[in-house]
């Protein structure tokens, strides 16, 4: 796997989020979860590299968040700055705002109870890939829906973060993807499936990323 920290250390920083490398990981807060990026798979289509690129956070021992992007240029480092690009939209901020006391314009925070449990909510935004419609035909209870998913799961005082992703592929049905701590969450897909999404002539995709702290 092709190490990413040079491209990761700079968003970062960004943030207000320096960091130093401890070794294979970028320590942005003494006593608080590390954070790395790896290319896991890459191709060639005509002029363009693709590349998947896993973002990494260990939480405690054997508990490691990971967010899987796909980024494409003209090669490997433009396509490792595309991903990252997606990264840095909707995700960063609310592991910056819930993981290392850095506020953000671009994550809302708010209170939520899971079965009777209290957790410090942090959403980040849609981000929206390629010719999606106008962003305003979305459906506005997306979050409200992912809340109201979640009380059919068993969660234990201890973050928790969620990914949800819809894409619309040209010619072809809609995807719908929810995860609950990388683990499949049937649920949150339900709540996707749900949703009144517009109809689009060109293929566009959305994701969002929340997480919940005790």
């Amino acid at each position: 796997m092709m190490d990413c920290r040079a491209l990761l250390r700079p968003l970062l920083v960004a943030q207000g989020l320096p960091a130093r490398e401890q070794g294979d990981w970028l320590v942005v807060r003494e006593n608080a979860p590390v954070i790395g990026a790896w290319v896991v798979s890459e191709a060639r289509q005509l002029e363009t590299t693709l590349v998947q690129l896993d973002v990494q956070v260990a939480l405690e021992a054997r508990r490691v968040m990971v967010e899987s992007f796909v980024g494409f240029g003209g090669d490997r480092q433009a396509a490792c700055l595309n991903a990252l690009e997606v990264f840095a939209r909707g995700v960063l901020p609310v592991l910056a705002a819930g993981l290392w006391g850095a506020e953000s314009d671009a994550a809302d925070v708010e209170n939520w109870t899971v079965r009777g449990r209290l957790f410090r909510a942090v959403l980040g935004r849609a981000v929206i890939r390629n010719r999606a419609p106008d962003p305003a035909a979305f459906p506005t209870d997306v979050i409200d829906d992912l809340h109201a998913a979640l009380e059919g799961a068993s969660l234990e005082a201890k973050p928790h973060w969620m990914r949800l992703y819809c894409a619309n592929p040209t010619g072809e049905s809609p995807v719908y993807e929810a995860l609950l701590d990388n683990q499949p969450w049937p649920q949150g897909e339900a709540a996707l499936r749900a949703d009144a999404w517009p109809p689009a002539e060109h293929f566009w995709t959305a994701r969002w990323f929340a997480l919940l702290t005790p």
